[in-house]
């Protein structure tokens, strides 16, 4: 088994960053993190905005 595989039935998602790995502090990794999701999202809803 794939190990994103294993992650996902023991944990319920495909990837594991540990804090040590990140070259910034964690709640600055969030806040980077949430907000390229909120980006990706509203470039989602402009794109099937545009395309109807």
């Amino acid at each position: 088994m794939h190990r994103s595989e294993q992650l996902a039935k023991a944990y319920g998602y495909h990837l594991y960053l540990p804090e040590s790995s990140l070259d910034r502090d964690l709640n600055h990794f969030l806040e980077l993190l949430k907000s390229a999701i909120t980006t990706s999202l509203c470039m989602d809803l402009l794109n099937i905005f545009i395309n109807q």
